[in-house]
């Protein structure tokens, strides 16, 4: 990660989810709420500069080019990625039904996910934990729209260097009983003693926790990547300095987070996600990461 600047794979993200909710609108991934927060992030992001690939991706011209840059890198990534932040807003729809849990998103990166919740519930604890650079994005774009998410906390959180507990100590944690931890898309950049102690204490961060995270898992080349992943792609992670550190084959999942103190309760592939009536929609999903949920034991 450069500093001073959001992650780079952050931007490849908030990009993906314009061209999935113009490109395959009839798929219902992605709001129109998601398209046009993710829009707004990327002109903070992208001031000063010409061209706007988001601005372009109504274009068909445009989203056909979009599709030959992503098969020289991972092909279906935007796809991948739009199943999986669909997955997870609906799942902790699921978990948030009750008022009294919070929901703490760790390394929420430009995603809108915590934003849109605050905007719906004024008396659930939202708070969003992330590296100063990438909030600082978000606290512009709140203040130029002037929304309201009185309930969100944007909070400095570098989880390669910060403790959780201190953290969440300084936004009084305590009043914290059940908690919804998302953990989208940020394990894989982190060592692996640096995920253990993070998961650990997401496991004692609230006397009921339920985690929502994403791994990578080992490709057949013996990596933690992307199957789809060209060597371009690889060399890209490297020299924007994110290069993927962790993962863990899905048959030693369990056991891994069981030491964590973290019992496995669902594993989910994009790749099995189907449209409404549950038809298959045919389109190629990049295969690799998955969408994992567990509980605190």
């Amino acid at each position: 990660m450069r500093e001073g600047k959001p992650s780079r794979t952050s931007g490849v993200v908030a990009k993906g989810l314009v061209y999935t909710y113009h490109a395959y609108s009839e798929l219902g991934l992605v709001s129109s709420e998601t398209a046009k927060w993710a829009g707004r992030v990327l002109e903070e992001l992208e001031r000063g500069r010409l061209l706007k690939w988001h601005r372009l991706f109504r274009f068909p011209l445009a989203r056909y080019f979009f599709r030959l840059v992503e098969k020289c890198g991972i092909p279906g990534l935007a796809l991948h990625q739009s199943i999986r932040k669909h997955l997870i807003a609906t799942e902790t729809s699921k978990l948030l039904g009750d008022e009294n849990n919070a929901l703490v998103v760790i390394g929420g990166g430009l995603d809108s996910l915590a934003l849109q919740q605050s905007a719906a519930s004024s008396r659930q604890k939202i708070v969003e934990l992330d590296h100063p650079s990438t909030q600082q994005v978000k606290k512009t774009v709140l203040k130029s729209y002037a929304t309201d998410a009185s309930t969100l906390q944007l909070t400095e959180f570098d989880a390669s260097k910060d403790s959780l507990h201190e953290v969440l100590a300084c936004l009084d944690s305590a009043s914290i009983k059940q908690g919804v931890f998302i953990c989208e898309g940020v394990l894989m950049y982190l060592p692996e003693e640096k995920v253990r102690k993070l998961l650990e204490q997401v496991a004692t961060a609230a006397p009921k926790v339920t985690l929502i995270f994403t791994f990578m898992d080992q490709s057949h080349h013996g990596s933690w990547h992307f199957a789809e992943a060209t060597m371009a792609a690889r060399a890209w992670l490297r020299l924007v300095g994110e290069p993927f550190m962790w993962g863990c084959p899905k048959s030693e999942l369990g056991s891994f987070l069981s030491e964590c103190g973290l019992q496995l309760v669902d594993i989910l592939d994009t790749r099995d996600w189907r449209v409404r009536g549950n038809s298959d929609h045919g389109l190629p999903v990049a295969s690799g990461e998955y969408l994992a949920i567990a509980k605190c034991h």
